[in-house]
């Protein structure tokens, strides 16, 4: 009677089966008899054995793989929080808005010539408004420079370690005298300050677009000189004149900056800027619905011009009410006539912004 015995324990391969070249296994002695002359990686059951070491070890290379990828992550988040502390510090570190300004050509414009008040003043020369932001604290001067949308025109003294002068910041009148002789700008001292562009990083060209004669370069280092800043006029010169047009009544009578695209403006002014919508406009539609309007043909002394709405502007909402039509803003202000307050929401160049206007009679 022929015993069977048990073969011997399989080494698992290093390697699946199916990829390996030689499957080399061990006979077992029952294999090596002449009644066992069977190959045993041809038995019934060698295609699971095969199978099941395949699987086996995929599932060893493919949790090599996870362990890996969480490992990557891992380093991907430490390296996010440092780079993210960097940024902070950077910020931190960061100059002020009204020191980061930048002289882009000198003009030959004197303070003296132009005609308004300590604060703000017209140049006849190049038909713009000039403000004093030594005559200005540091908030009003950085709303002025927010609420422009091309580089404004100032008057600008900077102390020798580079801060910008402004009311809240003054300096004695011996030392300022000294700093702008040790500058060689000596018509300053003469009580002429010297004109200046000065470019907050827009477009090349920017200054192109005022109509004014070209500049003469003073011979004088540009980082110390006194400056006037070419800018959007926000309030008016105290003539019946503005942007070149004859008004009923001042600008600064009907409008007034009290911070970044936020008005004050009288309501018969204000109402006219409402009928102006009626002029040139486009719908504008989204998903196959209205979404608003855009207008055209927007003068910056016209009363829309004068409170912030610009060419290509698309107006949104006024108080929440949907405007897709001007007779909707309109319908949306007589509703809301007794009310002081308009949130107007509108879309500029793909960006939404707020304009909050404060009615008074």
């Amino acid at each position: 009677m022929r015993h069977a015995s048990c073969e011997s324990p399989r080494v698992m391969p290093e390697h699946p089966p199916e990829f390996e070249e030689n499957d080399d296994f061990d006979d077992s002695p029952s294999d090596t008899s002449s009644t066992a002359a069977r190959d045993p990686r041809r038995s019934v059951d060698a295609p699971y054995r095969d199978r099941h070491d395949a699987l086996v070890w995929r599932r060893r290379a493919l949790a090599r793989e996870l362990d890996e990828a969480e490992r990557a992550v891992a380093r991907r988040d430490r390296v996010a929080r440092r780079l993210s502390v960097i940024d902070d510090v950077l910020r931190d570190e960061a100059r002020p808005m009204l020191e980061s300004l930048e002289i882009a050509r000198p003009c030959k414009a004197r303070w003296e010539d132009m005609q308004g008040d300590d604060v703000v003043r017209r140049c006849q020369r190049c038909d713009r408004e000039v403000y004093d932001l030594a005559r200005m604290t540091r908030a009003e001067a950085e709303a002025l420079f927010a609420r422009a949308d091309e580089s404004p025109c100032v008057r600008l003294r900077r102390r020798a370690d580079g801060r910008v002068i402004t009311a809240d910041c003054p300096v004695e009148a011996p030392t300022l005298l000294a700093r702008l002789a040790t500058a060689g700008v000596a018509g300053a001292l003469a009580g002429g300050a010297a004109s200046v562009a000065v470019a907050m990083m827009t477009p090349a060209g920017t200054h192109d677009r005022a109509r004014r004669a070209e500049p003469t370069v003073v011979a004088a280092p540009p980082a110390r000189t006194l400056p006037v800043v070419h800018v959007d006029a926000l309030t008016s010169a105290p003539d019946t004149t503005f942007m070149g047009q004859a008004l009923t009544a001042r600008p600064d009578d009907a409008v007034r900056l009290l911070g970044p695209s936020t008005y004050e403006v009288r309501r018969a002014h204000f109402e006219r800027a409402i009928e102006q919508l009626h002029g040139r406009f486009i719908m504008q539609e989204r998903d196959g619905r209205m979404f608003g309007f855009r207008i055209y043909g927007i003068r910056r002394a016209s009363p829309l011009g004068s409170v912030g709405i610009q060419n290509g502007d698309m107006i949104l909402d006024v108080n929440g009410a949907p405007s897709v039509t001007p007779a909707r803003v309109l319908e949306a202000y007589r509703d809301q006539r007794d009310r002081d307050l308009f949130v107007v929401r509108i879309e500029r160049r793909g960006q939404e912004r707020v304009h909050v206007y404060h009615v008074r009679d």
